[in-house]
């Protein structure tokens, strides 16, 4: 399952984005320039967001032939750890995520499945505990989903590989 961002996303950031540029426009050029200034620019920004949401899907498409080649993918979608934005998939083997080109820092990690201990939800965080008691914090979209997933491979042990078929 690839979990992509839509509508919802796109919304979230035009008005996160053009409520606060609404408000500052309104302060400088009136109410009537203001809310429009604000409404451009938070559509702008959700669009430029929403296609670059869009191209990185595509980058990685070719990532994920590698992958499914080699081992089953469970789910995979964007995802942001530490400040870095890329693109993290949950295969049979664990959890892998790779990041974009435009990171000034390139940071992979791969947890295999034997280390993971539980996953936890934190708001749009997605809260990976592996066994010796560390925590990492991964945002993703559908978080509910990623944790659904992950719990019903840890709670079939060995049996990964026919979760994901």
């Amino acid at each position: 399952m690839i979990y992509r961002n839509g509508w919802r996303e796109f919304f979230i950031l035009a008005i996160s984005f053009g409520v606060p540029m609404g408000v500052f426009f309104i302060i400088q050029y009136g109410f009537v320039a203001g809310a429009v200034g604000g409404l451009c620019a938070g559509l702008l920004f959700g669009g430029l967001m929403t296609l670059f949401t869009r191209g990185t899907e595509k980058k990685f498409a070719k990532m994920r032939t590698e992958i499914s080649a080699d081992r089953p993918i469970i789910c995979e979608g964007g995802a942001t750890w530490q400040g870095i934005g890329g693109w993290m998939f949950f295969t049979a083997a664990g959890l892998e995520f790779y990041p974009h080109k435009l990171n000034h820092a390139r940071k992979d990690f791969a947890i295999p499945l034997s280390e993971l201990s539980e996953v936890r939800l934190k708001r749009n965080l997605l809260v990976i505990v592996l066994k010796d008691g560390t925590g990492l914090e991964v945002v993703v979209s559908k978080n509910k989903e990623w944790k659904k997933h992950i719990d019903a491979v840890l709670a079939q042990g060995d049996g990964a590989s026919d979760y994901a078929r």
